[in-house]
Formats: structure tokens, C-alpha cells, sequence
């Protein structure tokens, strides 16, 4: 990466900076320090010390070696850019957000600086911005497939399928052995399904890399599932999900934990406040691919309403007013411990997204993972509205088993056998009728179904809920330009529909032995009512 340095000359950061390239971290941590004992204000070596500890895992120390570097040269774009992408990667967005928009992008030149801009506004969820510094990178970097890869998240994100499966084409006819390309290509459906498994199957052959084998053989699944060859697809989703699960080594006994300290919590909520001023946030939760970004969308669109996406804030929040020092940021101790503090967990939060709502009163958190805290959120924020997502539970089940998470995800690790989703399943769902039957007026359990077959009359009562005056926008969801991060950023951008109900049904002899399970723990399958 080309950093910013004091001295075009500066030969001895030249030296850190290959020695960082060559992953030798030691001997550029000790060159960084011994530019540093002689100037402390050295921009350049700040911002490459940075880079180390956050690769080494300190992501505090490198905080405070970039904001040192701010503050030797508050006015230096490049500083500042490195300074709001920790930030960021911290989750401090609303930081981020603010400092992100001071950056003078037009001192910004190297095709790394713009590439770096472009993973921030993404981050921050600013697609439009973060199309734009791709394509600035690219003028510079035109055969960098991954950044092409990279600017086809963007345009994605933004609903604009037909330039975004351009830019993953490029990218992998730049390198045909880039797998997350080949599985974003598949994603979105625009070529012939036969064809696709062709190519695919031709460069899995070829490939010996776990990760990589993973997103091929989930590429391969997406295209034999629309070729209808459905047996072959069941086979490389199962294959594939085999693999990550190996990879994450992953023991239901974590997700285990976490649900059952929920469920021992005490359900409670504090009385209804009614500041005429303050903000209200409204919860979408529940299991991913569920229906939480389509309900998020609906309400977004609402013109007193702004969505602020999938954001980590309430956890982190929760973490912070816990104060455990386990290693995940959600678990059995460290929900048993916020719940005793839980107005501490709200100041957290709210603090957190001021400046990432504006001015909107209203906002939208639709973080999938949040239903953990069903026992104390509505204690934590009197204010707020919760919206709990539901669906048959095979198609929730399977829906979860067929998408591929960010490889690294902490969350959602019980979707990769099912198993462990025939384990979760009842757990969450025993979680979703306790908080039913405990929190009052302020939650609704959800059913997606609903939302299908009467969408009118589920999209007016959402809206009533939410304690909002009725806009027909809410109605024309799918004409929302704003930008969408989610594994779902291509459906909403079509109105409700019943295609994606049932799709379990092409894979019911391989899913018997979940329904046995589902069914074993009273979860009816055949009359499911939510």
C-alpha cells in the first residue's frame, strides 16, 4: 500500500513497507519504531504501524497510533482516510461517518488510496460514493479483478444487476481462478444456468484452496438448482457447507449457549415513553432470510423513516455495558450481564447511531442477530417498536442452509449443517412465543407468509404498529433507489412474490431427516400456523 510519508526519500519506510508486503511483520515493526524514536509525528510510519497491529490483531493500538497521526496532521486526506477506515472496522460508523465526509477526496491519487475510500463508504453504507472510488481506482488499476469484484458489490447494492454482472464478468475473465466472483456471478442469475455450471464445474477441477472450493461448489449448487437438476444440487450445497463447517469448527454448543441464557433471562419491558422529541427505533429481527431486509425496505420508504441496515450497535452496546472479556461478541455471560444494566445498553446504543439516523426520529435496526436481547431490549429502549420475523420453518431452515454468509461471520454458524439448524430452530422459536406472550404491544411476531398472500393489509398494520401515519409508499417498496447490503439486495427490488416460498419442497426426500426433528419438538410442519 502506498502510505503517506514525511520524505519521498524516507528509505528506511520504504524498507517497513516491503517488509510488511513480505509478511515480515517483526522487522517492519522495529523499522516503524525506530523512525518514530527519532519523529514522532512521522505520518508515514503511524500509518504503516497501524496496518501492523490491526494485522496482528490489536486494533485498539492501531486507533491510537492513526489518531496520533491526525493529530500531527489533521488536514492530510490520506491520514484521515486510514483514521475512518479503523474507525469503521471498529463499528465506531458514526465516527467514521463524520470524519469520512471531511476527507478532500481530490488529494487522494494512488489507486490504493481510492480503493480503500470506496471499502469505506461500503462500510458505511454509502454505495453511490463507494461506486464512484472504484471506479476511480479502476481508470488507474483497469486489470485488477478484484476490484472489479469490488465495484460489482456496489452496483449490486444499488439494485443495478445488469452493470453489476458486467463488472463480475470482468473480473473473472481478468482471473478465472477468482471463486468469490464466480459465486457472485451465480448469485444474480444472468446467465444460462447450464452454461454456468459448465464454466464453474472447469475451474473447480482446477482448484485445491478450501475457501475457494467453497464459493465454487455454492456456485455450482445455485446453478444446478435453476437447471433444475436438484439432486446434483443438494449434493455440492452439502459438499460445500461440509467444508465451511470444518473450516469455522464450529460447536453447536456456543450457539446453544447463547440461545438458552436468553431463554433463562426474565422477559420484561418498561413502561411506553412518549418524548415528542426523541428517537424511536424500530427493530426488524429474527433468522436471516426470514424477511428482515424486505420489512426493513417497507418501512424505509416511509418518509419519516430512514434505515440504518444490519448494524452490530446493540451488541456491541450490550458487550460494552457487560463488560465480559469473552471472545464473542455474543454470549450466554455476556447477555446475563447486560440484562442487569439494561438502560446502560440503551444510552450505549442510541449515542451510538445519532449521527448515522440524522434527523429522523424514526429508524430502522434490522441486525437479524438482536432477537437474543428480546429479553431486556424493550427495557433498554422504552421507545422503540419490535418486529419478529417468521417463516415455515423449512423454508426458514432451508433458506438459511442454502446461503452462504461472509466466510468469517461470527454469527449464523449453525446454517452450514442441518443438524444444528434442526437444534436452533426450536430454541429460536421458543424464544419468538416467550417474548410474545411477556412484552406487550410494543413486539409482533411477523409471519412472511402474510406478507405474501395480503400484502396490502400486512404492510398497513406494519406501518400502524410502527406508531407512523399511512404512506402508499410503503406499498412501492421495490421502487426504493437507497442501497441494500444484504444477502436479499436483489429481491426487494421486486415486488412481494410467492417464488421464493417452498423452495425447500425440490429438496423434501434430502430435508426428512430435519422435518423428523422439527416435528420431534413439536414444531408442525404440514398445518404451520405463526
Amino acid at each position: 500500500m502506498n502510505h503517506p510519508a514525511n520524505s519521498s526519500g524516507d528509505t528506511r519506510l520504504e524498507q517497513a513497507q516491503g517488509a510488511y508486503r513480505g509478511h515480515q511483520l517483526e522487522e517492519a515493526y522495529d523499522l516503524c519504531l525506530a523512525i518514530l524514536s527519532e519523529d514522532p509525528g512521522h505520518l508515514g510510519a503511524l500509518v504503516l504501524l497501524a496496518e501492523i497491529y490491526q494485522t496482528l490483531g490489536h486494533p485498539e493500538k492501531a486507533l491510537r497510533a492513526l489518531q496520533a497521526a491526525h493529530q500531527s496532521a489533521p488536514d492530510d486526506a490520506r491520514t484521515a482516510l486510514y483514521l475512518a477506515w479503523q474507525l469503521a472496522l471498529m463499528n465506531a460508523l458514526s465516527e467514521a461517518l463524520l470524519l469520512a465526509g471531511s476527507i478532500n477526496e481530490a488529494e487522494l491519487e494512488s489507486s490504493d488510496d481510492w480503493r480503500r475510500l470506496g471499502q469505506l463508504w461500503t462500510r458505511l453504507e454509502q454505495h453511490e460514493s463507494a461506486a464512484r472510488a472504484y471506479e476511480r481506482a479502476l481508470a488507474a488499476e483497469p486489470a485488477d479483478a478484484m476490484l472489479w469484484h469490488e465495484l460489482g458489490n456496489s452496483l449490486r447494492f444499488l439494485g443495478r444487476i445488469g452493470d453489476a454482472h458486467a463488472a463480475y464478468r470482468r473480473a473473472v475473465d481478468l482471473n478465472p481462478a477468482q471463486a468469490i466472483s464466480w459465486y457472485a456471478v451465480a448469485e444474480l442469475e444472468q446467465e444460462p444456468a447450464e452454461t454456468l455450471a459448465d464454466d464453474v464445474q472447469r475451474v473447480l477441477s482446477d482448484t485445491t484452496d478450501i475457501t475457494d472450493r467453497i464459493y465454487l461448489k455454492h456456485a455450482c449448487y445455485r446453478a444446478f438448482e435453476r437447471a433444475g437438476r436438484y439432486q446434483e444440487a443438494f449434493r455440492a450445497l452439502e459438499s460445500a457447507n461440509r467444508l465451511q463447517k470444518e473450516r469455522l469448527q464450529f460447536d453447536f454448543a456456543e450457539e446453544s449457549d447463547r440461545l438458552q441464557a436468553a431463554l433463562d433471562l426474565e422477559f420484561s419491558s418498561a413502561p411506553a415513553t412518549h418524548d415528542a422529541e426523541g428517537p424511536i427505533p424500530i427493530f426488524v429481527l429474527g433468522m436471516p432470510r426470514t424477511g428482515t431486509t424486505l420489512v426493513d425496505r417497507i418501512i424505509s420508504s416511509h418518509s419519516e423513516v430512514v434505515s440504518l441496515g444490519e448494524l452490530q450497535h446493540l451488541a456491541i452496546a450490550a458487550k460494552r455495558t457487560a463488560r465480559t472479556t469473552t471472545p464473542n461478541l455474543v454470549d450466554g455471560a455476556t447477555l446475563t450481564m447486560a440484562a442487569r444494566q439494561p438502560e446502560s445498553v440503551g444510552e450505549i446504543y442510541l449515542e451510538s447511531v445519532k449521527a448515522l439516523r440524522g434527523e429522523s426520529r424514526y429508524f430502522v435496526d434490522s441486525m437479524p442477530i438482536n432477537f437474543y436481547f428480546l429479553p431486556f431490549l424493550l427495557q433498554a429502549l422504552p421507545q422503540a417498536r419490535v418486529i419478529c420475523m417468521q417463516r415455515h420453518p423449512l423454508d426458514a431452515c432451508f433458506s438459511n442452509y442454502r446461503q452462504l454468509f461472509a466466510l468469517n461471520l461470527p454469527f449464523y454458524r449453525y446454517s452450514y449443517d442441518l443438524s444444528d439448524l434442526g437444534q436452533f430452530y426450536p430454541l429460536y422459536r421458543q424464544l419468538s412465543i416467550k417474548a410474545e406472550h411477556s412484552l406487550g404491544p410494543r413486539f409482533m411476531n411477523l409471519a412472511y407468509e402474510n406478507l405474501v398472500e395480503d400484502p396490502e393489509a400486512t404492510i398497513r398494520r406494519i406501518i400502524d404498529f410502527c406508531g407512523l401515519p399511512w404512506d402508499p409508499s410503503c406499498l412501492a417498496f421495490h421502487k426504493n433507489r437507497s442501497g441494500v447490503s444484504t444477502a436479499s439486495a436483489v429481491q426487494v427490488r421486486e415486488p412481494v412474490n410467492r417464488k421464493y416460498m417452498g423452495r425447500w419442497k425440490h429438496y423434501a426426500e434430502e430435508l426428512k431427516p430435519l422435518a423428523r426433528t422439527l416435528e420431534s419438538r413439536d414444531i408442525p410442519l404440514d398445518v404451520w400456523k405463526p
